[in-house]
């Protein structure tokens, strides 16, 4: 029997943070082969899904993708967004989407949602 230090054949679990730090364009170093970039995609795989939680695990993926698609991964000036960044949009975003119906999983605790900054650990 094979070992697998813990981890399953889906490991690591895909999470929005992970979703959000794909850059579509990280490996196009040509500005015209950038352009030729027109969107993205985001693909759900029913191996850890199933319709009790489909929204729950659709949309907070979906909305970093779609944040990231339609930003960029960096600002005007070079900067690289980071997910500490984007978190309380993305919050505010589930928040409407729960309103509407749509049960999707909370992007992190209600607590460091009201309190910015205050769960992101020292580098």
């Amino acid at each position: 029997m094979p070992d697998y230090d813990g981890n399953s054949w889906c490991d690591p679990f895909k999470t929005w943070m992970h979703v959000y730090n794909f850059d579509p364009l990280a490996n196009i170093s040509d500005a015209a082969q950038r352009k030729l970039v027109i969107g993205a995609e985001v693909a759900l795989w029913s191996e850890q899904t199933d319709s009790t939680v489909l929204d729950g695990r659709l949309w907070p993926r979906a909305c970093a993708m779609a944040e990231t698609a339609w930003s960029g991964k960096s600002d005007g000036s070079g900067h690289v967004r980071t997910t500490g960044e984007v978190a309380q949009r993305l919050h505010d975003q589930r928040f409407r989407m729960v309103g509407r119906g749509i049960n999707a999983e909370p992007m992190q605790p209600l607590w460091c949602a009201r309190n910015p900054g205050a769960c992101n650990l020292p580098k």
